[in-house]
């Protein structure tokens, strides 16, 4: 089955994806990036084992969908395995799993799990 015919429209779904051209990915991208600063987060990179936790699991935990939130590491708070603490003021993007409550999308489980840029960034990406 072709891409866009996975993510074709269905009129019923609130938000259905949609592909865009290259051009106007960069083109959005990139005015983005004009109005910060250059430590400034730009993008995340999302490892595959988060993507299949989230498939493999989506049923039995009722996730509906999934939230980011734009974050930032505040000193003395949290610490990842080992007991390293996270960098303060370093951005993130904080993973939320949801599951439809009503009408509404409530959050049930977080994730810090992604690689941001800078500094790992994509070269030859946008």
């Amino acid at each position: 089955m072709e891409l866009n015919e996975l993510l074709e429209r269905d009129e019923n779904k609130f938000l259905a994806p949609v592909i865009i051209p290259a051009t106007d990915a960069i083109q959005f991208v990139t005015y983005y990036q004009a109005g910060i600063g250059p430590n400034d987060l730009k993008s995340v990179w999302l490892d595959r084992e988060i993507i299949d936790f989230i498939c493999n699991n989506a049923q039995d935990l009722d996730i509906d969908g999934v939230r980011l939130y734009l974050a930032k590491y505040k000193a003395g708070v949290g610490s990842v395995a080992g007991g390293t603490t996270f960098e303060p003021n370093k951005q993130t993007i904080i993973v939320a799993l949801t599951k439809a409550v009503g009408t509404k999308h409530e959050d049930i489980a977080y994730f810090d799990y992604a690689n941001p840029c800078p500094p790992n960034c994509n070269l030859g990406g946008i």
